[in-house]
């Protein structure tokens, strides 16, 4: 009997309910159905017989139930999907799949918003209830998933005749395995793109996102060589989201046998170790060119107790030749064998050790994956027989120390009690040289912290001739003291001698050395002295090597050093990033607790924040905060650090209360560890000040200003520290209008960040807060060199859709728009330059996205376009609504004049005048009396009050009102 896609819909639905229960309750649950299922029950017992006797594969039996659903909805007297057909916003090219849930078809935007392919994913249109949850639920997923190699989610909704949609990235490409076949990749390359898959898993799992369904079919490879990781349809959430809703229960039925775990085979708990198996089988796929488990029968049954019991064959011992075996044995049979064990536990602790074994392999390195010798083998029966080798172990291990230990004790006490007098003596003299007993040419209230650590320094060589390790010590602590007095010169002299002695005495492999010159490399990072850092981290990698110092701490800082500086790099911010996650995978490993390891978190937070998640940049820096509270030395100025770039990111995610709480940790933390002088304080109340003369509170900005000018040392010159924070000062100066008083300071800062080395972001950002200053005074030749510079460099520098990036264009695109006219050339540059932010920017909440409408119904406004300019002006309003980040409130004013003006040009001049009063008044509150803004808008409000006397008493008794009252001289915003 033909069956209607509503009955099949049903059918589908409870079929799915039935397989979540036990086994053993699905038949009574069948037999009593109500009586309206009654012609349904006999169908589903025959499915279930079939799931439970000739083991049918599950999905297998939903996929062909949906297909039935497919073909009734598809009949004559159902509506049909067809080429050209609209879908919302979306016209239909053709289909290009369709699976378990419904349709997929290429289309583009029918209204020409975006000129993009998109995969559009369609349900069947009989499909309702739970089902339909499953989309939904991908659509929740993906919106939060933006990865270079995830497919991107673009849009959703519900179009006019009810009919839900979901656009994503269109990947023109193939299967992995596919992709590797055709073109016979070397091992080399394949595992290449395997480890560009890890690291799209491990962005999902940052995310809190475990894929659940990782198979070749899900892994598209374009033909340029990139990768992009599909379908997180059946993904599930690690963690509940902040209402504590619950994770989906249905989902755990939907898998691919071949690529699922023992643990999702059980129907056990799933997380990210479920992503490892699956990744680890697809590997062993590829190189193999086989499935881990080979089956007599080829039934699901099978399949299932060889994925629940059965150790795979090492992947050297299926090879295909001679060549391929010999490259799998040993350590990737290792690494394969490793991530796919039966116990979670037993696998790689994230998908991030998995590809980073990869890598090490791939550079000849020793893995961290080892065969299962004798030493698995114990811990396993250890597992089986725990009371009694635990007992047997620590008698032989008390044994055993316990000879050594009595031994060693009364002499490294002894040593030990040396040493800590000897410290204490020093750190005596270095205050001592302060005592008034004590004759000097210097009066004792004139001599400073930094003069006395000079005195005592300078003695450490000759007071302890003859002993080494403690002159090492005790220019160890010196050199600690001059950092912490931000004295970088007699920090880099007491390192430097530091190092020369401990490699002279210990060698130049003693951990002392290689720690120096790690910090001496970033000293180098810093300066853009990136020749001298790679002679230093060549070194230091000899040395590591060498000296079986390959997994440590050292190798860690090691790999955050090398991290850092990719990072200010151009062009290498992905193998920066792979290096940083492997710096945080081995502290994670071998000192979690340490300052080192805080210090690679916020690296990893800064990381986030330049990508544009400013969530995840927060996660790390709370992070970081939790290990450097914790760790045993601890560092209070590290903390005062991570807590104002805490703040900061705060400030971008729009939770402006925490922001100001935090900038106020800040502040007292570092007033009471190192004072106001300090440039860890006062860098801390220039943050604070800016958040709040951005939220337009000028007077509580200014009162912080004021403090925080008031204790910079006016002899300050150990760094651009001072500078910076005069030059935030006087970006907020130029953004209320007093832009000539913040000239000197700019300009200042700019001639000293260039001199010294400075990042080239730096560099960026103050030529174009001095570009908005010259603007402002009339300096526009001087203004557009500036702005034009640091555009081009950002583009250079950075990621084309970086918030940086975006921000440079806009500026210079509304720069062009104010000083020309419609037939200039520099006006068709701004158009082009407005659609690349756009398009660039794509549905990011940016503010730049906003800015870039607001300026486009200018264009339209000037080109006679009416309809145009107001549809791009409430574009631009719809857009600064959806910036939860923050922002300069003086923006709201400047869009809404433009928005004012377009109104008036459509003839409505009651609505301008009130759009120019608001943003009048939102002047006056927020700039200084003499701004340009506020003329600006009093100019606007002036022409809707003419234009409304012009509707009420004639075109020409009006002109003459609005020509007295403007003086001939309109100036459109």
């Amino acid at each position: 009997m033909k069956r209607t896609a509503a009955e099949y819909s049903r059918l589908l639905a409870l079929l799915d309910e039935v397989l979540d229960l036990p086994e053993e309750s699905r038949a009574a649950w069948v037999d009593e159905l109500p009586e309206a299922d009654a012609d349904i029950a006999p169908t589903l017992r025959r499915m279930l017989a079939r799931t439970a006797h000739e083991t049918t594969e599950i999905d297998e039996l939903q996929g062909r139930i949906a297909v039935a659903v497919l073909e009734a909805a598809a009949r004559p007297d159902a509506a049909c999907l067809r080429s050209g057909d609209l879908i919302g916003p979306y016209e239909l090219v053709r289909e290009i799949g369709r699976g378990g849930m419904g349709f997929v078809w290429l289309a583009k935007r029918a209204d020409g918003a975006f000129k993009r392919s998109v995969a559009l994913k369609l349900p069947y249109a009989a499909w309702t209830g739970r089902l339909a949850e499953r989309m939904s639920r991908e659509r929740d997923i993906l919106a939060g998933l933006e990865h270079p190699n995830i497919a991107r989610f673009y849009d959703a909704g519900i179009d006019t005749l009810g009919r839900p949609f979901m656009a994503m990235e269109y990947v023109e490409g193939q299967a992995i395995d596919v992709y590797c076949r055709e073109r016979q990749l070397s091992l080399r390359d394949q595992l290449g793109l395997v480890l560009k898959v890890a690291k799209a898993v491990a962005f999902a799992h940052s995310k809190l996102v475990v894929h659940r369904d990782l198979k070749p079919a899900n892994m598209m490879v374009t033909g340029e060589g990139e990768v992009r990781l599909l379908d997180f349809g059946i993904a599930k959430l690690i963690e509940g989201d902040s209402g504590g809703a619950p994770e989906t229960q249905f989902a755990g039925r939907l898998l691919t046998p071949h690529y699922a775990s023992p643990e999702q085979i059980r129907g056990a708990a799933i997380g990210t170790a479920t992503d490892v198996y699956s990744l680890a089988v697809v590997t062993y796929e590829l190189l193999t060119g086989t499935r881990p488990y080979r089956l007599k029968r080829q039934n699901a049954a099978e399949l299932a107790e060889a994925i629940a019991e059965t150790d795979p064959p090492n992947a050297s011992a299926v090879a295909h030749d001679a060549v391929l075996r010999r490259q799998l044995r040993g350590d990737l049979d290792s690494i394969l064998n490793k991530a796919m064990k039966k116990n979670p536990s037993d696998r790689y602790g994230s998908v991030e050790a998995f590809s980073n074994d990869l890598q090490r392999y791939l550079n000849g390195e020793a893995v961290l994956a080892r065969p299962d010798g004798a030493a698995y083998r114990l811990r396993k029966l250890a597992g089986r027989h725990r009371l009694a080798l635990s007992a047997a172990c620590v008698i032989v291990l008390a044994l055993s120390a316990a000879t050594s230990v009595s031994l060693m004790q009364a002499g490294e006490a002894k040593r030990q009690a040396a040493r800590a007098t000897a410290t204490k003596e020093f750190l005596l003299r270095v205050f001592r040289a302060n005592d008034p007993r004590i004759a000097t040419d210097k009066p004792r209230s004139e001599i400073t912290a930094r003069e006395l650590l000079d005195v005592s320094a300078s003695r450490i060589e000759k007071e302890f001739a003859g002993q080494p390790d403690l002159q090492i010590e005790l220019l160890g602590l010196t050199a600690d003291m001059y950092d912490t007095m931000s004295e970088e010169k007699q920090y880099a002299a007491a390192q430097k001698r530091r190092i020369e002695l401990a490699r002279a005495y210990y060698g130049a492999n003693d951990p002392i050395v290689i720690q120096g010159l790690l910090s001496e490399a970033d000293g180098a990072c810093q300066r853009q002295d990136y020749n001298k850092v790679q002679r230093l981290l060549d070194e230091t990698d000899v040395a590591l090597r060498s000296s079986g110092q390959d997994h440590g701490l050292l190798r860690a800082n090691w790999l955050r050093t090398r991290a850092r500086m990719l990072s200010s790099m151009g062009g290498r911010q992905e193998e920066s990033r792979h290096t940083l996650d492997q710096a945080l995978a081995l502290y994670e490993e071998v000192a979690p607790r340490s300052n080192d390891y805080a210090a690679a978190l916020s690296l990893a937070s800064l990381d986030q924040t330049e990508r544009g998640d400013n969530r995840q940049a927060a996660r790390f820096l709370v992070r970081a905060l939790e290990v450097a509270q914790a760790a045993p030395g601890r560092d209070d100025s590290m903390i005062a650090d991570f807590l104002y770039n805490l703040a900061r990111n705060q400030e971008r995610l729009g939770e402006f209360s925490a922001a100001e709480a935090t900038y106020a940790r800040a502040e007292k933390q570092a007033r009471e560890t190192y004072g106001v002088r300090n440039a860890v304080y006062w860098i801390a109340l220039a943050y604070h000040a800016r958040l709040l003369h951005q939220r337009g509170q000028r007077e509580r900005a200014d009162a912080l200003f004021a403090n925080m000018l008031a204790v910079i040392p006016k002899d300050w010159s150990t760094n651009g520290n001072d500078k910076w924070a005069r030059e935030t000062y006087a970006e907020c100066l130029t953004a209320e209008g007093r832009a000539r008083e913040a000239i000197p300071l700019l300009e200042e800062s700019q001639q000293y960040f260039l001199s010294h080395f400075r990042s080239d972001f730096t560099v960026r950002e103050v030529r174009r807060k001095l570009a908005d200053a010259y603007d402002q005074v009339g300096r526009t030749a001087e203004a557009g060199t500036l702005l034009q510079a640091a555009r081009d460099e950002s583009i250079a520098k950075d990621a084309p859709a970086s918030p940086w990036v975006m921000r440079m264009r806009e500026r210079r695109a509304r720069f062009l728009l104010d000083h020309s006219q419609p037939r200039d050339p520099d006006f068709a540059a701004a158009d082009a330059e407005l659609h690349v932010v756009l398009e660039k920017a794509g549905d990011r909440p940016l503010l730049e996205v906003a800015l870039a409408h607001s300026d486009l119904s200018r264009i339209a406004a000037a080109r006679r376009d009416t309809l145009l300019a107001l549809r791009e002006s409430n574009e631009a309003l719809a857009a600064l609504a959806r910036v939860q980040g923050i922002y300069d409130v003086r923006v709201q004013p400047q869009l809404w004049l433009v928005h004012s003006a377009q109104l008036l040009r459509s003839g409505d001049a009651a609505a301008a005048g009130e759009w120019a009063a608001k943003a009048l008044q939102a002047s006056i509150a927020y700039d200084a009396p003499a701004s340009r803004a506020i003329a600006d808008a009093q100019s606007a409000a002036r022409l809707a009050d003419a234009a409304s006397i012009e509707y009420a008493l004639g075109t020409a008794s009006a002109r003459r009102i609005r020509d007295m009252s403007t003086g001939n001289n309109e100036r459109m915003p």
